[in-house]
């Protein structure tokens, strides 16, 4: 039976091989095109990739070449609370020296405690962990960081490894309101890794106001 169908193959190919030739020829071009294609599309991806990191490198660099020597002050805000009417202190948050990101410490009305770090512009890679730096400390410490669901931004949760010598949410908070500075080395998704620096200036009564410090 197969010797059968094998010489009713060969039998197709030499009756319509007029068809067929111009049909593999075809395909044979349309193949070539789509690999051409798709090596060009790569490129394109690769170069737009490569110009993205270098704009953001560079407003990175530019920023941090025209960086303010006036201490920046924490600032609170408030939100009206849905059952008494009354405006309750909810965040406290201060620009980065260099104008790059806000640091936000929050203390929603669910009670989620969380420390946003939001940078226009500029996306964190959530999947590493970040290292923080107080200017009154030795060395840094690691922290754990999630991107929020509705965009780009990334924050601290308040839950942290402390198994794998993660710096406690409670701790950072309590060095913040103690210290003069502190670093933040984000890992930035076209930048590689920087440190991005926060003053603390009136960040202990500013904690204070919302509740996230005695």
């Amino acid at each position: 039976m197969t010797w059968l169908i094998a010489i009713i193959c060969v039998v197709l190919v030499v009756v319509f091989w007029r068809i067929f030739l111009p049909l593999a020829v075809i395909a044979a071009i349309a193949l070539g095109v789509l690999i051409l294609y798709a090596q060009g599309d790569d490129d394109r991806t690769a170069r737009k990739r490569k110009i993205t990191e270098q704009t953001v490198r560079d407003r990175i660099a530019a920023a941090k070449a025209t960086t303010s020597n006036a201490a920046r002050e924490w600032e609170v805000s408030e939100e009206t609370d849905p059952a008494s009417g009354e405006r309750v202190p909810r965040s406290a948050t201060v620009l980065s020296d260099e104008g790059l990101c806000r640091l936000q410490v929050e203390e929603r009305i669910n009670g989620v405690k969380l420390t946003g770090i939001y940078c226009s512009g500029l996306k964190v890679d959530a999947y590493r962990d970040i290292d923080v730096k107080f200017d009154n400390r030795p060395k840094s410490d690691p922290m754990r960081i999630a991107r929020f669901s509705n965009g780009d931004d990334v924050y601290i949760p308040s839950y942290q490894y402390s198994y794998s010598g993660h710096l406690s949410y409670d701790e950072f908070l309590g060095r913040i309101a103690g210290a003069r500075k502190v670093s933040l080395l984000l890992p930035f998704d076209a930048a590689d890794q920087h440190w991005i620096t926060f003053s603390l200036s009136g960040a202990r009564p500013a904690l204070t106001e919302i509740g996230a410090v005695k």
